[in-house]
């Protein structure tokens, strides 16, 4: 298995458990889609920052490690949001109802209040996610020179 894949993998197991604590403690309707959501999206900007910052590169270097742990941490939660307001805006779409009082950000205000709520969510959560995600990377590194 590639090292970009155990990154991938590594975060969106911590997007799982972060999901999860979500949907069981927000109050109000519609967070039971973060189990799903949080690791698709988190392995998915995992996978996507270490190909930018570190490639395939025989030796990965710590500040390469910490810029992309602390990337991936931090702008998941901005990628989720936004996944998360299109499948809201579609299936409003389609089927007229919302799990929200009205009708939910439209993709032009998505962008915007996706970026409120990724502030509040990573002043919850971005203490987990983005030492996480940085220790993910340490953690494929060393099981790299393991091998």
């Amino acid at each position: 298995m590639t090292n970009l894949l155990k990154y991938g993998i590594f975060n969106a197991i911590v997007g799982l458990i972060v999901g999860l604590i979500v949907s069981i403690t927000a109050i109000g309707e519609g967070y039971f889609i973060f189990p799903v959501a949080a690791p698709i999206d988190s392995f998915l900007t995992a996978i996507s920052f270490w190909k930018i910052f570190i490639g395939n590169k025989t030796e990965i270097k710590s500040l390469k490690i910490i810029l992309t742990g602390f990337l991936t941490g931090s702008l998941s939660h901005y990628i989720t949001w936004i996944f998360l307001s299109i499948v809201m805006y579609s299936m409003y779409l389609i089927t007229g109802e919302t799990s929200v009082s009205g009708p939910p950000a439209n993709f032009i205000e998505m962008f915007w209040t996706s970026a409120v709520f990724s502030f509040f969510s990573l002043l919850f959560f971005g203490w987990i996610t983005v030492p996480a995600s940085i220790g993910s990377g340490f953690l494929v590194r060393y099981l790299d020179n393991q091998i």
